[in-house]
């Protein structure tokens, strides 16, 4: 157990700055009361625990460790409900990080000062109570329906160039919209979101995916954001080029192929995440996603961090009961929250609400408290609907090809050979006016890349609030301490009272969500009728 000298060495850390140093007798005094909030701590636990005991000397340590259940998913899920989601960009296979690391938000100058304070008081007020010490918050049971498809090998060799063809993106890399033709676009694309260094039947997984998204974007007349990186290897070209051409077809018409980095095990109904159904975007298997070097990767955030982040975006105070703060009501495809209620009830938000406002990589987690801070355990990276780029690669490593992987992720299509578009093969005629002209009058894709609105949603229970408050006023009043009466020989007794502050109510923060939309066949199958 580390020694008294050890935790004020990590107060002298929690309270360094960055830029100047704190002055010196003021960093002492903190090191020492957050040193002696610790102690009083310690000899309070140990004198619940042995009665007429006093200790000689006191050591303090703090840690814990949790155990995480596997995902299960069973029985049915309902596709009437309809649930918002976050803006997300998707990321580039350089965004991971390698070896896996344990981030923690860190609050520079006055406020990590304040909140070396403000630990170190809650720990003695906690102690006194005789409530101090770690909870996870419990996922309740998930009834999620999972499909585990396992398509046989097509052997679907024919190709076609498409040098032909001229597609408009959104470049996140060059911060502009470029117009290029569909094989240096895939090639840039497929070299952005997974490397070259995979198997080939994953990278050409990823091309046909890569180039079903440019073409069911255009057909709907949006523009996607998408990430181009030049520089692609020989392997790249080699692996677009004997897939090129070939689509993901659901019903006839061109499929709506998204991808995720990672997957919490299962991937997602896209009716839960985008709030549209697509009948082939279910939940399946992704059966190796636990080997995505970000699968656990954990976010820690100090009490005083969650409770600015939350009261600032809801527009209340919460209790100073920390256990009350989060509660996981719902979840489906094992570990994604569904419906998170803050404080008891006085709010709710998606779990892709709260992976926005916490900058979590994903909105499958697990919630933990110790030693005065919040741990968020994420399983995946993404959004986790359609195909895992991470459970293709594993897929593909364990014998499937890129027709069975696609196959797998994107229920009941084909992978068929596409006819040349004639409206992209026009635009290659086009010149940079009628280019920029088009552009103006297109929709662009959300941050996401992909062409469904992103949303976010958080709900306020304004009569919980309400109450809280009320009760908190309350509270407070038959603590106050009486203004002082003085009386005057033979006057009547003179009363001063104080006026309570006039309170704000907080903003309320509610939005409706959108209708899920059931895309038809005919719908999807809009490339043969523009074509």
């Amino acid at each position: 157990m580390p020694d008294i000298r050890a935790l004020k060495k990590v107060f002298a850390d929690k309270l360094r700055m960055k830029g100047r140093t704190m002055e010196p007798t003021r960093k002492n005094n903190l090191i020492r009361y957050a040193a002696t909030a610790a102690s009083i701590s310690a000899v309070m636990l140990i004198g619940a625990l042995f009665p007429g005991k006093t200790p000689d000397k006191v050591d303090t340590a703090g840690g814990s460790s949790y155990g995480f259940g596997a995902i299960s998913a069973s029985a049915s899920i309902s596709n009437d409900d309809v649930y918002e989601f976050i803006e997300y960009r998707k990321a580039g296979l350089d965004e991971y990080e390698l070896p896996l690391a344990v981030t923690s938000v860190e609050e520079d100058g006055e406020a990590a000062e304040a909140d070396a304070v403000s630990s170190a008081q809650a720990a003695v007020k906690t102690s006194a109570a005789g409530v101090a010490g770690s909870f996870s918050v419990s996922l309740p049971s998930d009834n999620t329906f999972v499909y585990d498809p396992q398509p046989a090998k097509l052997g679907l060799v024919t190709t076609r160039s498409t040098k032909q063809e001229f597609y408009t993106v959104n470049d996140l890399l060059s911060g502009g919209y470029v117009t290029m033709n569909a094989h240096d676009m895939v090639c840039m694309m497929v070299y952005n979101e997974i490397g070259s260094d995979w198997n080939v039947e994953a990278i050409k997984a990823q091309a046909v995916a890569a180039y079903t998204h440019l073409r069911f974007n255009d057909i709907l007349g949006t523009i996607p954001t998408v990430a181009l990186k030049k520089g692609y290897p020989t392997k790249i070209e080699n692996c677009v080029n004997a897939v090129e051409g070939q689509c993901v077809y659901y019903g006839g018409g061109i499929a709506n192929a998204v991808y995720t980095a990672s997957t919490g095990g299962y991937s997602c109904d896209s009716a839960k995440v985008f709030g549209v159904k697509y009948p082939y975007l279910k939940p399946v298997v992704s059966a190796y996603d636990t080997l995505d070097p970000n699968w656990g990767s954990v976010e820690r955030f100090t009490e005083s961090y969650i409770r600015k982040t939350l009261e600032s975006r809801l527009g209340f105070k919460l209790s100073d009961d920390v256990k009350n703060w989060f509660r996981v009501d719902s979840v489906f495809s094992g570990k994604y929250v569904e419906t998170l209620v803050i404080d008891g009830g006085k709010a709710t938000m998606t779990g892709q609400a709260a992976r926005k406002l916490f900058g979590l990589k994903s909105a499958a987690f697990e919630i933990s408290y110790a030693n005065g801070s919040f741990s968020f355990t994420t399983y995946g990276y993404g959004h986790g609907v359609g195909m895992s780029q991470w459970g293709a690669k594993f897929y593909a490593d364990h014998g499937y090809t890129y027709d069975q992987i696609l196959r797998h992720y994107y229920m009941d299509t084909q992978i068929k050979l596409s006819d040349p578009s004639i409206k992209a093969v026009k635009r290659g005629g086009l010149t940079d006016a009628q280019i920029k002209s088009q552009i103006s009058e297109a929709t662009v894709a959300g941050a996401d890349g992909f062409n469904m609105e992103p949303v976010d949603k958080i709900t306020i229970n304004k009569d919980a609030v309400e109450k809280a408050e009320t009760s908190a006023e309350t509270t407070a009043a038959e603590t106050e301490t009486p203004a002082p009466t003085t009386i005057e020989p033979e006057a009547v007794p003179a009363v001063t009272t104080a006026a309570r502050p006039t309170e704000t109510p907080p903003p309320e923060v509610e939005e409706t969500p959108e209708e899920s939309e059931e895309l038809p066949a005919d719908e999807v199958a809009l490339a043969d009728a523009a074509e």
